[in-house]
């Protein structure tokens, strides 16, 4: 049977431990805390730069470019060709498939393979982003009244 100077002591070495293993779960955290901040602040200013360079070439946001936000980072997408579009609304397919195909002959921003990442993360996406290539096309256009 240990004394209890024996039980004692064993305590505080056990309480140690357990600090300091607190205090390496602490600073693991604070680190990992860290990098997601700094990941999250060169995403958003390699992102501002996208919307800039997409302004630039295609045009204001909501006319000549659109950009959708997700939780993964931002999709900048531009109006389509009419020949694709055509060709696109000539099928009259709603299918998951033609407005993918549809979608990826707008992408400007993110790459191709960053897009089929995002893709696989969000399926659904796709649904959100042809609208707005719907809208980019002229479907958002609204009658003005008439006499």
């Amino acid at each position: 049977m240990a004394t209890k100077q024996e039980l004692q002591e064993r305590l505080a070495a056990l309480q140690e431990s357990q600090a300091k293993a607190v205090a390496a779960a602490n600073e693991a955290q604070e680190i990992a805390a860290l990098e997601l901040k700094c990941a999250e602040a060169e995403r958003a200013g390699k992102e501002a730069q996208a919307i800039s360079d997409a302004v630039g070439r295609f045009g204001a946001v909501g006319t000549g470019c659109a950009v959708f936000s997700t939780p993964h980072g931002i999709v900048i997408l531009k109006c389509p060709e009419t020949s694709f579009f055509q060709r696109y609304y000539d099928g009259q397919s709603a299918s998951v498939s033609a407005q993918e195909a549809l979608v990826r002959s707008c992408l400007v921003y993110p790459s191709r393979a960053e897009f089929d990442d995002l893709f696989e993360k969000l399926p659904a996406l796709i649904i959100p982003l042809n609208n707005g290539v719907l809208d980019l096309a002229g479907f958002a256009v609204k009658q003005l009244h008439s006499k």
